[in-house]
């Protein structure tokens, strides 16, 4: 995850990284658009954090999954997983979900063990 929150978008003329400029660094290209996408992505999960905050799932949700169809980031995705989770609904499986699920249902990992033996009692 992008420790310095920036966007993790690209100039969609040369694919220089987005740097929060009007203008693309590289080769010039107007980049008012994506600016305007990102600010409103940004502002749809901040809200739906406050909206989780408080306890309404149910409005944070749709604004998790907007703020993700305008721009996808790492962290959008783990505030929309942590918002279907709270809502009680079944967000898709990422491979490591989908891993880790296998391995508890098996019985090859319990939560409760540490990988060094010692037990979390």
């Amino acid at each position: 995850m992008n420790g310095d929150r920036r966007p993790a978008a690209a100039c969609p003329v040369c694919r220089a990284r987005f740097r929060c400029a009007v203008t693309c660094s590289r080769c010039g290209a107007d980049l008012t658009a994506l600016m305007l996408l990102t600010a409103h992505a940004y502002r749809l999960r901040q809200q739906a954090r406050h909206l989780l905050r408080e306890g309404d799932c149910s409005k944070a949700l749709p604004c998790a999954e907007k703020a993700q169809r305008l721009q996808a980031t790492p962290e959008g995705h783990l505030l929309h997983w942590l918002c279907a989770a709270t809502c009680g609904q079944n967000p898709k499986l990422s491979a490591f979900d989908s891993l880790a699920r296998d391995a508890l249902a098996s019985g090859s990992y319990d939560r409760n063990v540490f990988p060094e033996g010692r037990t979390d009692e």
